[in-house]
């Protein structure tokens, strides 16, 4: 029975994570001080185990997080279709408005509702990031030698990625919630082509005891 391990990874902190910004496709931020942390520590928890391959997507903040693995010789490849959902017009500006508002509450809803093709003004919907995933996903199980890899992006299209992967509806986004440098591992079975979860979210290499 030929498996895939998979290990997806949410990028480590960045100043926009710690003020409460929206960050999207359109900004290309660094790592913060914190980030930076993180990123040292799930290196650590990776000593011993063998990565075929790294798929980032072609924002800064993912290549930065896994560079570490990068300077250690394993071989990496970068994807638009990996890319975070695009927030347009409101990327860049407060999650929260001075009344304690979110901006994205009313687009959440749609979403939650199963209005896939709504989006922010300027900005892309669920469904058209749902079909960059299942472009970028198929280049990279196309890779049957790699048996273990690790595939590093973003909050929001990770939640797609789930859904994609396990065949969930997209209106259970928010049941796949990934901290900065959170790992879940997932294995693909090429013979049934079906994906088996193996962990959610695991951020234990942070020493931490509850998800922000």
């Amino acid at each position: 029975m030929a498996l895939k391990r998979i290990y997806l990874i949410r990028h480590g902190e960045t100043n926009y994570n710690l003020e409460g910004i929206v960050q999207g496709r359109l900004i290309d931020s660094d790592l913060n001080y914190q980030g930076q942390a993180q990123r040292d520590l799930l290196y650590q928890r990776f000593s011993g185990i063998h990565i075929d391959h790294i798929y980032l997507s072609t924002l800064k903040r993912t290549y930065q997080t896994m560079e570490p693995f990068i300077k250690n010789g394993i071989p990496f490849s970068c994807d638009e279709n990996l890319d975070e959902l695009c927030f347009g017009d409101i990327e860049g500006t407060p999650i929260f408005d001075h009344e304690g508002n979110s901006v994205l509450k009313k687009v959440l809803a749609e979403w939650k509702n199963g209005n896939f093709n709504i989006r922010f003004d300027g900005g892309e919907s669920p469904l058209e990031g749902y079909h960059r995933i299942e472009i970028g996903f198929e280049k990279i199980l196309s890779h049957e030698s790699e048996n273990n890899i690790i595939v590093c992006l973003h909050q929001r299209i990770l939640r797609i990625v789930m859904c994609f992967l396990l065949g969930k509806p997209l209106s259970d986004m928010d049941n796949y919630p990934h901290h900065n440098t959170g790992i879940t591992t997932l294995d693909y079975n090429y013979e049934t082509k079906k994906f088996i979860l193996k962990e959610l979210n695991d951020f234990s290499h942070l020493n931490i005891t509850s998800d922000l």
